[in-house]
């Protein structure tokens, strides 16, 4: 590749870039060449002189910079892959978003570096982080129409470990409208996920209770998806429901797409019925369920009205042992 340009530039130029949550280094090194206009390449003669640079006859200088590429891996971390999990149910009410919360925050707590993105228009992942007035801060709704950085849209939420929170608000209602004929619609959160500077172990989405244009979004951009259920039958309806659209995402967006694991909450040992839905989903998914059940607890209920994850609020309690055990078994899965 060759640059016209009209000075010498710092050798060697380093930088890196995103491609599907695998951070690619690279290094760009110039050899300034002293060509006049109208010669494809110097004279041995010219080679030679160390006079100063030819001109045209107007006494322009004509520089070209001949510029060599080289892709390599970072030296500290020779790659990251980047797992990106979205927490999805049709059926709201399941602990879905209480889910995504805390267990970014149990991984946290494990050392990991996580992210989560609020893709919900209540915007009740950005409540229960204690991110409620966000003003005219950008959003993940600007950051998925171009109008934001993503880098300047995160927030962090200092917890017990801190992690970090693209939130979201109001605005977000308009963005099903908005981007109804937007080519390539289905793609746009991916794209902000490759432009993300940190290098993140696990990015948690918190989709919203519907299979809409955003529920898409977060279905293509993700390695797995989560699915919270809570011990009752129109939650497991509503995964039933969910199923047939990860189906034709795979097959027609993302190829990858896998169930990373469904995650039984608000279990009640009192009650018959919640003992039938768990045999009917560990029957149904067998290696996908978790082995850690999330039984109802009032810590874990109380927590978001405080901004609070459960870890801040009561890590003592049964709740916190469960989701921590959970991010646990995350990381035993995904790595």
């Amino acid at each position: 590749m060759i640059v016209k340009t009209t000075r010498q530039r710092r050798n060697p130029v380093d930088g890196k870039f995103s491609v599907n949550g695998i951070y690619i280094c690279f290094r760009v090194e110039n050899k300034l060449d002293d060509f006049s206009s109208g010669r494809d390449k110097p004279s041995p003669k010219e080679k030679s002189s160390k006079s100063s640079p030819r001109r045209s006859k107007k006494g322009e200088r004509h520089d070209l910079t001949r510029t060599s590429l080289t892709l390599y891996y970072n030296t500290e971390r020779e790659v990251n892959t980047m797992r990106v999990l979205a927490f999805v149910n049709q059926k709201g009410g399941v602990a879905k978003t209480t889910s995504a919360l805390n267990i970014g925050a149990a991984l946290a707590i494990e050392g990991k570096s996580v992210l989560l993105v609020d893709l919900d228009p209540q915007g009740s992942l950005s409540k229960c982080a204690g991110f409620r007035s966000l003003d005219d801060d950008p959003t993940t709704y600007e950051v998925i129409k171009g109008d934001a950085d993503i880098n300047q849209a995160i927030k962090t939420k200092q917890g017990v470990k801190p992690y970090d929170v693209l939130p979201t608000d109001i605005r977000m209602s308009g963005a099903e409208i908005e981007l109804i004929s937007v080519p390539g619609r289905d793609t746009l959160l991916k794209e902000a996920l490759d432009g993300l500077e940190k290098a993140y172990d696990y990015v948690l989405i918190d989709c919203s209770p519907s299979l809409n244009i955003l529920t898409l979004m977060a279905l293509t951009a993700s390695n797995k998806i989560i699915i919270p259920v809570a011990a009752q039958y129109m939650p497991l309806d509503g995964m039933a429901q969910l199923l047939p659209t990860v189906e034709l995402v795979k097959k027609r967006l993302n190829k990858g797409l896998a169930i990373g694991g469904v995650l039984i909450t608000m279990y009640d040992s009192r009650r018959s019925m919640d003992k039938g839905i768990i045999e009917a989903i560990n029957g149904r998914f067998t290696d996908e369920t978790f082995n850690t059940i999330i039984k109802n607890n009032s810590k874990i209920a109380e927590a978001p009205t405080y901004g609070k994850d459960i870890f801040e609020y009561a890590p003592k309690s049964a709740g916190a042992d469960a989701y921590r055990a959970v991010a646990k078994e995350i990381i035993e899965r995904e790595g």
